[in-house]
């Protein structure tokens, strides 16, 4: 219900952005690999940082808005938005650790907080490697023609130079498929 009642005050223009940025705690820390990774919750080596909100939009005309919730281009000569660092970019289906029998294909949800931003997108890495033919402002697509075996998904959001802005953390999942029993051999 939060997420329904915040996209209707960003469509409507009336968001008040330093109650957002105050609404909940921001973490940053650095993975092993040098990614910077924002999160509402604290890890071992995370810093607490302050939001700096943008300044409100003009009372007097509401920004246009685009599909999924981006801001529209502005005009020349206007502000551009401020970019306002993701609170969260994760995996939201399949559950961690979840088993799917007999099956080939497994349908992949993501949650992305705050939406994203013009000139970003998201980018799912599937065994350690992005998905080719994944949508790039898409939140959910299904994965196909999966083998048996382990899975790990990751989902993180690319800006406009395709550095890493955001980055969830890494899930496993299982694919398990009948096996074809071998011949019998009949001994005479």
């Amino acid at each position: 219900m939060r997420k329904v009642a915040f996209l209707l005050l960003v469509t409507c223009g009336a968001i008040d952005y330093a109650a957002l940025a105050n609404a909940a705690e921001t973490w940053k820390w650095k993975d092993a690999n040098g990614v910077v990774h924002y999160s509402d919750k604290p890890v071992p080596g995370a810093e607490r940082i302050d939001v700096i909100a943008p300044k409100p939009p003009a009372a007097s005309a509401p920004k246009p808005v685009a599909a999924a919730g981006h801001t529209a281009a502005a005009s020349p000569g206007r502000d551009q938005p401020a970019i306002v660092p993701y609170t969260r970019c994760v995996v939201t289906a399949p559950d961690s650790e979840e088993t799917f029998n007999a099956v080939t294909s497994v349908a992949v949800g993501l949650l992305i907080e705050l939406a994203l931003q013009e000139g970003h997108q998201i980018e799912v890495l599937f065994d350690g490697s992005p998905v080719q033919d994944w949508p790039p402002a898409a939140i959910s697509h299904t994965l196909t023609d999966l083998e048996r075996g382990s899975h790990t998904l990751a989902a993180r959001v690319l800006d406009s130079n395709g550095g890493t802005t955001c980055a969830g953390p890494t899930l496993n999942f299982h694919v398990r498929l009948p096996t074809v029993a071998p011949p019998k051999v009949q001994h005479h």
